[in-house]
C-alpha cells in the first residue's frame, strides 16, 4: 500500500511539474498554431508561423513605432496601420524588413499579401505595442512588374 501511495504522489508531482513548466515557458514559441512576440535588432516583432496567404497583392509601408514595435500601413481605400505579424524567417531591423530574398526599407513602398494569422496574439504583444489595435499577417512579395 505504501508503494502505491508513493507511486501516486510521484505521478502527481510529475504532472504538477509539467503544468508549471508550460506556465512559465514563452507562449507560442515554436508552436505552429500560435503567434509569439520576438525581438529582432531592437525591434519588437510579432511572429506568425503561417505560410499561407491570400492571392491579393497589397501595397503600403513598414515602420517602427515610438514603442519599438513593427507596424505595417496598408493602402487600400484609406490608409490603415496594423501591428505587423511576420514569418519567423523574416529579418527586421530599424532600417528594413527582409524575407526570402525580398527586402523593403522602412517607409518605402512595400508589396505583400495577407498571411493567415495563427492563434491569438499574446497579451504581452498587446500591452507592449499600442500603435494599432489589429494585427495584419504579412507575407512579403516582390515588387510587381509595371
Amino acid at each position: 500500500m505504501a508503494l502505491g501511495v508513493a507511486g501516486l504522489l510521484t505521478i502527481v508531482g510529475v504532472i504538477a511539474a509539467v503544468v508549471s513548466w508550460k506556465a512559465i515557458m514563452p507562449a507560442g514559441r515554436g508552436d505552429t498554431e500560435a503567434m509569439w512576440v520576438d525581438h529582432s535588432s531592437e525591434v519588437t516583432v510579432v511572429r506568425n508561423p503561417s505560410i499561407m496567404s491570400d492571392a491579393v497583392l497589397y501595397n503600403g509601408s513598414f515602420s517602427v513605432g515610438q514603442d519599438g514595435c513593427l507596424y505595417v500601413t496598408v493602402l487600400e481605400e484609406e490608409e490603415t496601420t496594423y501591428l505587423a505579424a511576420t514569418n519567423p524567417s523574416a529579418t527586421i531591423n530599424q532600417d528594413a524588413v527582409s524575407d526570402r530574398g525580398i527586402s523593403y526599407k522602412m517607409g518605402d513602398t512595400a508589396w505583400f499579401s495577407k498571411a493567415v494569422l495563427r492563434g491569438q496574439l499574446p497579451s504581452k504583444g498587446l500591452s507592449m505595442c499600442q500603435g494599432a489595435s489589429e494585427v495584419f499577417g504579412v507575407s512579403l512579395e516582390a515588387t510587381p512588374d509595371p
